[in-house]
């Protein structure tokens, strides 16, 4: 009997397997198609194969008995000389192993593929993937129909949810207190909360597995005539096993609870924002205050004339979002916009001068992108005057903003399949495409940077009218500094753009011990220049609000260590500062936060200001 489900089983993997390949590639066409984004194939594989095998895990559960039952075989199959303890050993055992198999191919997938996690992080699937299954299979031997069979399983796998939900929330309660952060989490993905990977499949499956145990025990004394006899000795051993593993998991994620995270944004004027999984606060000097919550980061904050400008959401109780404005100490605080009724908030908010940029939307709260409706506003934060006109694109980036005769037109960009569209608005609000990029552009000293397929592209706008000044041939992938794109728009004149030659150092072993090979461009004549340094084999570049570009040195011995940084200068590098090799691996903190950036992890943090590196002692 073992070979003949395994048989069984096998063909139902391979249909699926065979249905994933035929499928996912026609549907990814058609998404690209009728979609503004770019697709990466790789990805959008990975998301739809999560996707099908989750859907597997639970077919093959709620049909454990789906033929016996079809062709009237139940009673036949009761009578064979195993035990019932085997019968269901016969039957579970080889979908375990297919769908464990078909997690590893997900695994490896992703591994060779070097893509990110598309919708659930492999933490997070392993524990919703198995506990699917699980609790499908417990149910499997109800004789209703496939329909009412399945919204019942539904609403145990949500019965699931909550009560893990609820598990953690305790543990969160416990340490953090109230907060925003942990709302509903555990529908989002179980590795958003500060447990250890193995906590988290472990309080998962605590609660998870007795849905197992309870049909073993059930099925002892199973009746086909009647299933609510079953369903009530199922009950009788599935409730205190799960209040038990419940138990259980609130002292295992009580002991893995990680209380170190944090994220914060320094200031030009040396403040620090400090969000936590408790809340937000401000440290400036000696003292730290408490803020309404909220997440700081580089593209929801304007810095002008000692005020900083943050677009959030829940201040004084308003979900739909507001524009704040505080000064530089954030001691006092004023709203200075709320969204026109039935509108929400957007994420970003760029600003130039005197004006800021954000969007209103009728989609979802708290959207970065992918809104219905919605407008772009600008807003004259001295004389609170406000523009507003219809924003056609699903994706919100600006790059900067060209002055002719006291008229502002500001560039942004939408992501294509092919690449990225760069656009104008003019001081009427009217929207303009102007010329495709096959990577995301940059805008530097008033001049357009975009990508061809082999060459770097420099050009101009005057007003809304576009002249390519010159194109340089490249063909090897560069990597500039992530920190280019940030919400200020009044940029600091540079004299020369960095970039590194991309090889894939992190996965050759032979290429990371290569030194890294950068390109310096002129941006007066859009020359550029080879160089390297050959004590420099991994770190990245920042480019800092003074218009300088620092690259961040580590070493890589095994462990990840801050080793040093640098000033870019032309084709030298200038030494600004040793670090004693601080380790940066797993739980220990390095971030870019705006104006500085931080070492270290727990109450052990250091914080360091451009552009001189000074340590600020907080």
């Amino acid at each position: 009997m073992l070979i003949k489900e395994s048989k069984e089983v096998l063909k139902q993997t391979i249909i699926l397997i065979i249905s994933v390949f035929f499928l996912i590639y026609p549907i990814y066409l058609i998404a690209s198609i009728f979609t503004k984004h770019i697709f990466v194939f790789s990805e959008y594989f990975l998301m739809f194969y999560q996707l099908f095998i989750f859907f597997f895990s639970f077919f093959l559960g709620i049909s454990l008995f789906s033929k016996e039952i079809r062709n009237n075989g139940f009673e036949y199959l009761l009578t064979l000389p195993f035990s019932r303890t085997k019968l269901l050993l016969y039957k579970i055992v080889p979908r375990i192993i297919a769908l464990a198999l078909l997690y590893l191919i997900y695994l490896v997938l992703l591994i060779i593929s070097k893509s990110d996690p598309f919708l659930i992080s492999p933490v997070s699937f392993i524990s919703l993937y198995f506990s699917l299954f699980f609790i499908s299979t417990s149910l499997s031997v109800l004789r209703g129909n496939f329909v009412g069979n399945s919204i019942f399983t539904g609403l145990m796998f949500i019965f699931f949810l909550v009560a893990t939900n609820f598990v953690a929330w305790l543990v969160i309660i416990k340490y953090f207190g109230e907060s925003e952060s942990f709302k509903l989490r555990a529908f989002v993905g179980f590795d958003t909360f500060p447990f250890s990977p193995f906590s988290i499949i472990s309080f998962a499956f605590l609660i998870s597995i007795p849905f197992i145990v309870s049909l073993f025990y059930g099925f002892k004394k199973f009746d086909i005539r009647s299933s609510k006899r079953y369903l009530k000795r199922f009950s009788t051993l599935l409730i205190p096993l799960i209040l038990i593993g419940m138990i259980i998991s609130y002292f295992i994620l009580n002991s893995s609870v990680d209380i170190n995270y944090d994220t914060h944004y320094m200031t030009r004027d040396g403040v620090v924002i400090k969000h936590t999984y408790s809340g937000t606060s401000v440290v400036s000097g000696a003292e730290e205050r408490e803020l309404p919550e909220f997440y700081p980061h580089g593209r929801n904050l304007y810095e002008r004339e000692g005020f900083v400008y943050l677009s959030l959401w829940h201040w004084e109780d308003n979900p739909a979002g507001n524009i704040i404005k505080f000064d530089k100490t954030f001691s006092k605080s004023e709203i200075i916009h709320t969204p026109a009724e039935s509108l929400n908030l957007g994420r970003k908010l760029y600003g130039f001068r005197d004006t800021i940029v954000f969007l209103e939307h009728k989609g979802r709260k708290y959207s970065w992108n992918k809104s219905k409706e919605n407008r772009i506003v600008f807003l004259n934060i001295k004389s609170g005057e406000i523009k507003r006109s219809k924003f056609p694109f699903d994706s919100f980036n600006l790059l900067g903003v060209t002055e002719v005769d006291n008229s502002r037109v500001w560039i942004g960009y939408y992501i294509i399949r092919e690449g990225v569209t760069v656009y104008t608005i003019d001081g009427s609000g009217n929207i303009k495409n102007m010329l495709r990029s096959t990577n995301r552009p940059m805008f530097i000293n008033n001049e357009l940077i975009t990508f061809g397929r082999d060459d770097l592209i420099f050009g101009r706008f005057s007003g809304t009218v576009y002249e390519e000044l010159k194109r340089v041939a490249i063909k090897e992938r560069l990597w500039f500094s992530h920190y280019l794109e940030t919400s200020d728009l009044n940029m600091k004149s540079m004299k020369y753009l960095y970039a590194k030659i991309h090889k894939r150092r992190n996965y050759d072993p032979e290429v990371k011990k290569e030194p890294i090979e950068f390109i310096s461009i002129d941006l007066n004549n859009h020359d550029l220049k080879r160089f390297y340094n050959k004590s420099i084999k991994r770190g990245f570049l920042v480019n800092i609000f003074t218009g300088d570009t620092i690259f961040i040195k580590f070493t890589d011995d095994g462990d990840i260590l801050l080793d040093s940084i640098f000033r870019m200068n032309r084709q030298e590098m200038v030494l600004l500062k040793n670090f004693k090799k601080q380790n940066l691996s797993f739980r220990t903190n390095f971030r870019h936060i705006g104006s500085g950036f931080v070492t270290g992890k727990g109450d052990e943090l250091k914080f360091y200001k451009y552009p001189d590196m000074k340590e600020l002692k907080y």
